[in-house]
This record gives structure tokens, sequence and C-alpha cells, in this order.
């Protein structure tokens, strides 16, 4: 149990060679790669697919949105504040250790799908 627990809750992400780790596990595969993944599969991954339909019904079809998404945005979705904080973890590693935009400096391509101001 006490092996099953270790490996559950480390989110160090300290491993050699841009090894990733954490909740989804050890992963010799760069953290960008995440956008090949499905956004149901990504959520699954993450024990969050129960949000899925409410990022698709907001125009949030695949990870490449969450990327773009500010950090504000995903107070519309209701997360609990360890799910927001575990998604915003696994987004800031896809970006290779950049956090996520903020409303403040969108471009003028982003759009702002959760009709936040």
């Amino acid at each position: 149990k006490e092996k099953i627990k270790e490996k559950m809750f480390d989110t160090s992400c300290t491993q050699p060679d841009n090894v990733a780790c954490g909740l989804l596990g050890p992963q010799t595969t760069a953290p960008t790669d995440v956008v090949s993944l499905s956004l149901e599969e990504f959520l699954s991954k993450l024990d969050l697919a129960e949000y899925h339909s409410k990022f698709e019904a907001s125009g949030i079809v695949d990870v490449e949105g969450l990327l773009r998404m500010p950090e504000d945005d995903l107070d519309a979705f209701n997360l609990r504040k360890l799910e927001k904080r575990k998604l915003l973890h696994h987004l800031q590693k896809a970006r290779g250790g950049e956090p996520a935009p903020t409303s403040s400096n969108k471009t003028a391509d982003d759009t702002n799908l959760c009709g936040a101001a």
C-alpha cells in the first residue's frame, strides 16, 4: 500500500533527462506530447473526465485549446480547488514550464470562450 501511495502522490517531476513524472506516471516523452492526446483522454488521465462535456460546450475541443486558455477562464467550469491546481500543473508542464496566459496578455486571436470579461 505504501508503494502505491508514493506513486499516486508523486508530483515532484525531478526525473533526469526530461522524463515526465507525477500523476500521469513516468513517461519518456516530452511533456508537450499531451497535445497528441484527445481532450477526453487527457482529462481522463487526470481523473477530470467529468468536465469533458463542459469544455466541449464552451468550444474547447482539444488539449491545444486548454493550453491557450487563460487561467482565470477556468473558474467558469467550477473545478474544485485541487482539480484546478492539478490541471494547471499538467498544462504548465505541457507548455514547457510556461504559466497559463492571463486575461490581460491575450492576443487578438484569442477568444474568451467562457464569457468572462
